[in-house]
């Protein structure tokens, strides 16, 4: 059995498509499941750059809500204030990884959103099967350049991200 400890924004809905039709036993709860509840043993995930995931969840949060700020810059720029950090608190697709990644438990297998496809292949000899990524979302948002100010503020904010990123060697069986 597969547990799939699902970080928003980095790809695992693509992997929970790829990975539905092949009759694994494959259990995942939305992202429900942090990797401290989950039960199973053979835990997957995926993990994103910080900035990368920030801005997706940026675009993705401003196509569903009434959202006041134009551009992530805008908003990273703002940060310290209290229509912004409420903001971080609300949407989980903003929360850190580390939200879901909390502990230093092993991970049968770890995947990367900016090589997922090649991971994807990684996962699939573990398990004896081909597991295909589809492409459907890449390009769906606008380059978004980020300033010197907002980059700061976000390497602050996503500061355990970057730890956890550094340390994904551990991650992994």
């Amino acid at each position: 059995m597969l547990r799939f400890v699902h970080v928003p924004k980095t790809g695992g809905v693509a992997l929970r498509e790829a990975l539905a039709p092949l009759g694994l036993g494959f259990a995942c709860d939305g992202h429900l499941t942090t990797l401290a509840s989950a039960q199973e043993e053979n835990i997957i995930t995926i993990v994103r750059d910080p900035m990368d995931r920030y801005v997706s969840a940026f675009w993705w949060l401003a196509t569903r809500t009434l959202w006041p700020w134009p551009s992530p810059d805008a908003m990273a720029c703002r940060m310290g204030t209290t229509l912004v950090d409420n903001a971080f608190k609300r949407y989980m697709v903003l929360w850190r990884q580390t939200h879901w990644i909390d502990c230093e438990r092993p991970f049968y297998w770890i995947g990367h959103t900016e090589s997922l496809s090649d991971d994807a292949a990684r996962l699939g000899a573990l398990l004896g099967l081909t597991v295909d990524i589809p492409r459907r979302n890449v390009g769906r948002y606008p380059l978004s350049p980020l300033s010197e100010r907002a980059l700061a503020n976000l390497h602050d904010f996503y500061a355990d991200d970057y730890e956890l990123l550094r340390g994904a060697s551990w991650l992994s069986k």
